[in-house]
């Protein structure tokens, strides 16, 4: 009985670390977040959840992924902070009108060739520093 109440209480106190430990670990990933928008022009749509998934893990609040030519795509890309651009699967035209409203504006670009998940990662990092 004596060694059924001490496992227990053990067992109970180990679980109630492990959930402060989780609680703590939460409360720091929202206390990094940063306050910034990033547009993601190409990539593949199927990946459009794992770049996003990414991005926010990284602690980017505001992701959008743009993979196909859209109306006023020039002036809906200026409201972003960041932009990253997935050369290998995007239109010249995209690019060429991303890339000067980009300049006249002062927003970052990040450039990536691949649209692999851990390209944009590293792409994502980049544009942080």
């Amino acid at each position: 009985s004596l060694s059924l109440s001490l496992s227990l209480s053990l067992s109970l106190s180990l679980s109630l670390s492990l959930f402060i430990l989780s609680s703590t670990k939460r409360f720091n990933y929202k206390e990094r977040t940063i306050r910034m928008s990033i547009a993601i022009l190409g990539g593949l749509d199927r990946l459009k959840p794992h770049y996003l998934r990414h991005g926010r893990n990284l602690g980017f609040n505001n992701i959008k992924v743009f993979s196909k030519k859209f109306p006023d795509m020039v002036k809906r890309l200026s409201k972003f902070e960041r932009i990253v651009i997935c050369t290998g699967n995007v239109a010249h035209s995209m690019v060429e009108g991303t890339v000067r409203m980009a300049q006249i504006n002062g927003i970052q670009i990040g450039r990536t060739h691949s649209s692999s998940v851990s390209a944009m990662k590293k792409c994502f990092e980049q544009i942080t520093n």
